[in-house]
């Protein structure tokens, strides 16, 4: 009996033991299952707007005040709205491109939908609008870095200085904190940083808002006298000046693909850009574009907000004295200015490397459609971006004007006609398309079809009438009527098709002639600033 329940209890202890080692294994792998979530855990949609935003918020933050001074307060906000919401209808034309095709990168939607003649012209014009965007970062920073550094630095350097030096301060500054971020592989990691050049730019417009309300309180200065009257519209050629500014105040169109990339999936395959997984689910899909849409819309509205306290403000106080940089028109002395600057600089500093991710891509889909970003070749297609565009702008007089017109020439093409001309395109030819979406455009065409063939009946019928009147006549003159009349139809065939074609895109179709308009006029605009012409 001993021996019995000895052997009891010595498998009611191994038992025990069994299950305490099975709940710590499954303790374990609870915890392992929890760290590979959060490895693979998503970015927020709070850290995705506020990376877009800053691919929006720049250089033109200090500017956006000018376009009020250049068409007046009231027209000046009408076209910055308008701007606002052209650029948000285009990044949704993007999603849209983006689900219908299964297709996430710019170049490789342009090479989907203009074919392999013309796949080339996209990356090489992203390219130039990108490598402009950012030597004119880096010319802001040369610009203003030595005048804080002679004011805020050491009273004991001389004038003849290296850390006055405008080429050696951008060198610096490039190499110590744009390079480093510029190596990182996923555009969402600078989330933190995005964030600190967002507050950096909130900070400049707390500041001029502050200068703002203290000037237009003192009741011992009259800014009418010292400024001039406030100008609620303003007809005029000065309108040219302000067109480039709010056409160009909402572009972040080249880096969306890029950060909304981990709601759509991974890639799938190598050179193919990044590929929808595709779910046949509706409401996955409608979920998937909802969040996009927000991302997009939190990015507009949150540059909106910028520019509306920035330059409704900036120009209550100054006025028809308001110049393209708002930060002159404040004393040097100023040491609230100086902040401002500072804070400016920094932000710029910040959103370079946000900008440049879609230089890189760029610079590889022009140049090396071939190679993957792994190992060497990242590094190789990282650093001669940084080089070139550092050497333009240390080499170069006058970059800034050079740039403005390949930018008005690019970034209306980039921004506003190549996304209408992708939704278009995609949404009339159902083999462009993933098979989910044949269905629906199928039924447009048929829909199209049966108003045709109504039509033809209705021209039929009102043929046959019109040749009983006409049965007197001699058969020649009957032929030549028929002739005639089958001439009729066929013109109100097409034309019929246009207008219901038009009816159809007429959104996108009035967005690629905007942008044509603004890039006629921002190219004049740049080449009369190239001239010399005084506008």
């Amino acid at each position: 009996m001993r021996s019995i329940d000895s052997k009891i209890a010595s498998a009611s202890s191994r038992s025990s033991e069994e299950q305490e080692q099975e709940q710590e294994q499954e303790q374990e792998n609870e915890q392992q299952t929890k760290k590979s979530t959060n490895k693979n855990k998503l970015p927020p949609l709070s850290k995705r707007i506020f990376v877009l935003s800053n691919t929006i918020i720049g250089v033109g933050t200090i500017s956006i005040a000018f376009t009020l001074k250049s068409c007046g307060l009231i027209l000046g906000l009408i076209l910055l709205f308008v701007s606002a919401y052209l650029s948000y209808y285009s990044l949704s034309l993007l999603i849209r491109c983006k689900l219908m095709t299964g297709i996430g990168g710019y170049t490789e939607l342009a090479s989907h939908t203009l074919g392999k003649k013309f796949k080339w012209i996209v990356p090489f014009t992203l390219f130039i609008y990108t490598f402009g965007a950012i030597a004119g970062y880096f010319t802001f920073l040369g610009d203003s870095l030595p005048p804080l550094i002679h004011k805020w630095g050491d009273n004991s350097l001389s004038a003849h200085s290296i850390w006055f030096n405008r080429e050696f301060l951008i060198t610096l500054t490039v190499v110590l904190i744009i390079s480093p971020l510029a190596f990182v592989r996923q555009i969402t990691k600078l989330g933190f940083t995005s964030l600190i050049s967002l507050c950096a730019t909130i900070f400049v417009v707390v500041a001029v808002v502050i200068q703002s309300i203290s000037r237009m309180t003192d009741k011992k200065v009259d800014l009418a006298i010292e400024n001039g009257e406030v100008v609620y519209f303003q007809f005029s050629t000065q309108i040219l000046l302000a067109l480039p500014i709010t056409t160009f105040a909402f572009v972040c169109q080249v880096n969306l693909f890029s950060v909304i990339q981990n709601i759509m999936g991974k890639s799938e395959g190598k050179g193919q850009g990044l590929v929808l997984k595709r779910d046949v689910s509706d409401q996955h899909q409608k979920a998937k574009s909802r969040r996009m849409k927000i991302i997009a819309f939190g990015a507009i509205v949150t540059a909106s907000f910028i520019y509306i306290g920035i330059s409704i403000f900036g120009y209550l106080q100054f006025r028809g004295k308001t110049q393209g940089d708002l930060l002159k028109n404040y004393s040097s002395t100023n040491n609230i200015a100086d902040s401002a600057r500072i804070a400016m600089s920094l932000a710029i500093i910040l959103c370079s490397p946000v900008y440049f991710f879609a230089c890189r891509k760029a610079f590889r889909d022009t140049f090396f459609p071939k190679w993957e970003f792994v190992g060497k070749k990242f590094v190789f297609l990282t650093i001669v971006p940084l080089i070139i565009s550092l050497g333009v702008c240390l080499l170069v007089k006058n970059i800034v004007v050079i740039f403005d017109l390949t930018s008005a020439i690019a970034g209306n093409v980039v921004v506003f006609i190549l996304p209408g001309y992708f939704y278009i395109k995609i949404k009339n030819n159902p083999h462009l398309q993933l098979s989910t979406n044949i269905t629906e455009s199928s039924r447009d065409y048929e829909e199209l079809s049966e108003t045709d063939s109504r039509d033809d009946q209705k021209n039929g019928k009102l043929d046959s009438g019109s040749i009983k009147d006409l049965i007197t006549t001699s058969e020649e003159d009957e032929q030549s009527l028929l002739i005639q009349k089958t001439k009729s139809q066929k013109k109100l065939k097409k034309n019929q098709s246009k207008w219901v074609y038009f009816k159809k895109n007429w959104n996108s179709i009035l967005m690629i002639a905007f942008g044509t308009i603004s890039g006629v006029a921002c190219t004049t605009k740049s080449i009369l600033s190239i001239a010399g012409v005084d506008i």
